[in-house]
């Protein structure tokens, strides 16, 4: 078989992926593991998902007070340009790791967010519905850090042992 040919380059891509699911599996450091596979659409829309509310928080507070509406646009486009460096780096680095570091980085930016929204005293002005306070903010941002972070490692945890998708009951 040749590499190059199109016909030909699929089932070479396969065969690699699952030497690399089996390498993986013996124990093997491996930058693509068995439950967390990178997916440009599961990136790219966790990574816009987390990150467009400084977008569209930026455009409203630019009438309101122009300086906090550059500040969190800059955030916006620091958070993601970091997302996407973490993306470009996918050959090396396995799927687990770059999810954990780009929630670290959607958090960070997004607690970076509310505080310059908060300190332009700006941060209640853009709530629609109920009042959430800047330091409620930052412990829901928290919490779900923390627990998304608990959450993929569990999910990795459990796929390294063969167990996932069943349930392991012993009598």
């Amino acid at each position: 078989m040749n590499r190059d040919t199109f016909e030909d380059r699929d089932t070479f891509q396969d065969h690699d992926a699952l030497q690399e699911r089996d390498r993986f599996k013996a124990g093997g450091d491996s930058p693509n593991c068995a439950t967390f596979q990178w997916n440009a659409g599961g990136w790219f829309g966790a990574q816009l998902g987390s990150t467009c509310w400084m977008l569209i928080a930026g455009v409203v507070l630019l009438w309101r007070s122009p300086g906090a509406a550059v500040a969190t646009l800059i955030v916006f486009a620091a958070g993601n340009a970091a997302g996407t460096a973490l993306w470009t780096q996918r050959r090396r680095l396995r799927p687990l790791r770059a999810m954990q570091g780009l929630v670290a980085i959607a958090g960070l930016a997004s607690a970076l967010a509310t505080y310059v929204i908060d300190s332009a005293g700006q941060f209640e002005s853009l709530g629609t519905g109920g009042s959430t306070s800047a330091r409620s903010m930052y412990l829901m941002l928290a919490g779900m850090v923390f627990s998304l972070l608990l959450l993929f490692y569990l999910i990795d945890r459990e796929g390294k042992s063969g167990d996932v998708g069943t349930t392991s009951r012993r009598h």
